[in-house]
C-alpha cells in the first residue's frame, strides 16, 4: 500500500493504524491502492483553530463526488520545518524585519520540533542540518548580508527535498521572503507539482514594503502573488506583515495551525495513476457560526 501525502505528509504510524487498530478495515485495499492523506485546518471566525470535532463533521469529496473517510485523527505532534530564508539582494531594505519574523516563529516552537535553515542568493545552501537547536537557527541567519540574485523557486525544491530527511511525521517549509525569484533554474509549474506530490505544507510569511514609487522589478512586484500561489498548492497559506504587531499575531497563528490540525485519508477511485492534478473539497458542518477550513486543493500520483 502507498500513502500519498497531503499537507504534512505521510504518517508514520497510519500502516500500524491499519494493521492494528481497525484490521478488518485492510482487506478493502488491494496491495497496489493508494491512501490519500489531507491535512485540514479548521478556524473560527477570530482565526483561531477550532479543535475537537468528530468525524462525521467532515465531508470529502474529490472532484465534487464524495469519498468515504477512512482514517481521522487530530494530532498534537512535534514538526519538522524546513526555513527558507531569502538573504538576496532585492531583500537588503527588509533583512531585519525578515530577521524578526524569523526570531518570532521561533519563539512559538517546542523542545520536539526540529530545524533546517536553507539561505539564498544566487543559490540556495543547506546553511543548518536538521537540528533541535532553534537559537543556531536564528544565529546563522543574522550573519547573512543581502546580496546577489534570487533563486526562490530552487530553494523550495532543496526544502522539499530535506523534508524528505525529517525525523517528525508532520513536515512543513517556512518562506521568509519578498517573492521575487530571478535566477532559479526550476520553473513555478515544476515547484507547484512537487508541492503537490510532496509531503509538506507550505508558509510564506513576507515583511517588505513596496513603495508605489517606480523602482521594484517585476520579479518583486509579483512575489506576493508567487508565494500565495505556491502556499495554496502546498496546503498551507501566505501572510504579509506589515509591522511587529501584525508578525507577532502572524507568527502565533502559524505556530498554532501547524499544530492543530486535522489528518484526513481516502482511498481514491481506481485508475488515477496517470499523473493529472485531481481536486480535492472538504466541507465541515458545526452548529453556530461558519467555520474557515484550509486544506491542500488536491493531489497528483505520478504515472510511473
Amino acid at each position: 500500500m502507498r500513502y500519498i501525502g497531503s499537507g504534512f505528509g505521510i504518517l508514520l504510524g497510519l500502516a500500524a493504524w491499519i494493521q492494528g487498530a481497525e484490521p478488518k478495515r485492510k482487506a478493502a485495499f488491494r496491495s497496489d491502492s493508494y491512501v490519500v492523506l489531507i491535512n485540514a485546518t479548521v478556524l473560527d471566525r477570530m482565526g483561531r483553530p477550532v479543535t475537537g470535532l468528530s468525524r462525521d463533521r467532515f465531508h470529502l469529496f474529490q472532484d465534487k463526488t464524495q469519498r468515504p473517510i477512512t482514517y481521522f485523527a487530530e494530532e498534537e505532534v512535534p514538526v519538522s520545518l524546513a526555513i527558507v530564508f531569502d538573504a538576496s539582494g532585492s531583500m537588503n531594505a527588509n533583512i531585519a524585519g525578515a530577521r524578526k519574523a524569523l526570531r518570532a516563529l521561533l519563539n512559538g516552537s517546542n523542545p520536539k520540533d526540529e530545524f533546517c535553515l536553507i539561505t539564498l542568493a544566487d543559490r540556495p545552501e543547506l546553511t543548518v542540518p536538521w537540528s533541535t537547536n532553534d537559537s543556531l537557527i536564528e544565529e546563522r541567519a543574522l550573519f547573512r548580508a543581502p546580496h546577489g540574485q534570487t533563486a526562490l523557486l530552487d530553494a523550495i525544491s532543496l526544502a522539499l527535498a530535506q523534508t524528505k530527511k525529517a525525523s517528525n511525521p508532520r513536515r512543513a517549509i517556512l518562506v521568509v521572503s519578498d517573492g521575487g525569484d530571478n535566477n532559479s533554474r526550476y520553473t513555478e509549474r515544476e515547484i507547484a507539482e512537487a508541492l503537490e506530490e510532496g509531503d509538506a505544507q507550505m508558509y510564506a510569511v513576507d515583511m517588505t514594503e513596496r513603495p508605489y514609487y517606480a523602482g521594484p522589478t517585476a520579479e518583486e512586484m509579483g512575489g506576493p502573488d508567487l508565494l500565495s500561489r505556491l502556499s495554496e498548492r502546498g496546503g498551507g497559506r501566505y501572510f504579509a506583515a506589515h509591522d511587529e504587531r501584525e508578525l507577532r499575531g502572524v507568527a502565533d497563528r502559524i505556530s498554532k495551525e501547524l499544530r492543530s490540525e486535522y489528518v484526513l485519508g481516502f482511498v481514491p477511485p481506481e485508475g488515477i495513476k496517470d499523473g493529472k492534478f485531481h481536486h480535492v473539497q472538504l466541507r465541515v458542518e458545526r452548529d453556530g457560526p461558519k467555520l474557515s477550513v484550509y486544506w491542500r486543493p488536491g493531489y497528483r500520483i505520478p504515472n510511473h
